[in-house]
């Protein structure tokens, strides 16, 4: 590939290999699952980029008029074509092509792009995105499963834990744990519903009146007597989550007397 602007030196260009799919980033997915997308996007057939160590103007040259004055490939994506675009190296034209969209800064797949240009494109990896995706259901419907088997008292348990009204119907409560796993299938997994039982219990102490979580100071308080009880450490909204862990260890005497207050 030549130096645009110096014709007579080259850059080295990127190890190039089989077919290679460009894809233009920013589609919308409509809900009758179609794709909406611009008529036509024009990727610019100049760039300056980082190769070889150093910051170089390239271009994608198809070749030179009788100035020497270059002519550039025009390069696009448009709608009729599934906003693709497909090179084989094979071929010397596309081989040019492929090695400016490898090297330019519009390609996200470009592990040397400059960061503060927005990305246009994405190398396109059909065998790895659907492994990806089919990564991503089996992980889903696991979680999805687990809310599913789920026992009456393990729902009741998640959902005060989360302050969510435990009260409601079983199969409601089932649809809410099981809405918490699509949206986060690998955090859901990690729940443990054994673990769930102290912040369930705090929830309930909070709704008794028993304690409270001071935003200001960071401290869970007695409401009584407005006594701080344990100062959290991180931010607020794991209140929760860092105080039951205290009460499950070096707290556990008060855990005690919390359990205590909450049967009287």
């Amino acid at each position: 590939m030549k130096i645009y602007n110096d014709y007579n030196k080259d850059v080295t260009p990127p190890k190039v290999e089989g077919i290679k799919v460009y894809k233009l980033l920013g589609l919308t997915q409509n809900p009758d699952g179609s794709i909406s997308g611009p008529y036509r996007h024009i990727i610019q057939s100049t760039d300056r980029v980082l190769v070889d160590g150093q910051i170089r103007d390239i271009a994608a040259i198809q070749g030179f008029d009788a100035q020497r004055n270059p002519i550039l490939f025009d390069i696009w994506f448009e709608r009729d074509n599934g906003w693709e675009l497909r090179y084989d190296p094979k071929n010397i034209a596309q081989r040019e092509i492929i090695e400016f969209l490898e090297l330019c800064n519009a390609n996200a797949s470009n592990p040397n792009r400059d960061e503060t240009v927005n990305p246009i494109f994405h190398l396109y990896d059909q065998a790895k995105e659907s492994k990806e995706k089919v990564d991503k259901d089996r992980l889903l419907t696991k979680a999805k499963m687990k809310a599913y088997d789920w026992s009456e008292s393990e729902l009741k348990t998640f959902a005060l834990a989360r302050g969510i009204n435990a009260d409601q119907d079983v199969e409601i409560l089932r649809e809410i744990a099981a809405s918490v796993a699509e949206a986060d299938p690998a955090a859901f997994l990690g729940v443990q519903v054994e673990t769930e039982g102290t912040k369930a219990l705090i929830e309930q102490a909070k709704v008794a009146g028993l304690v409270n979580f001071d935003e200001a100071t960071k401290d869970w308080r007695w409401n009584d007597t407005g006594a701080a009880i344990y100062k959290i450490t991180g931010q607020s909204r794991f209140a929760a989550k860092n105080f039951a862990d205290w009460l499950d260890g070096e707290g556990a005497a008060v855990l005690v007397n919390i359990k205590s207050k909450l049967n009287k």
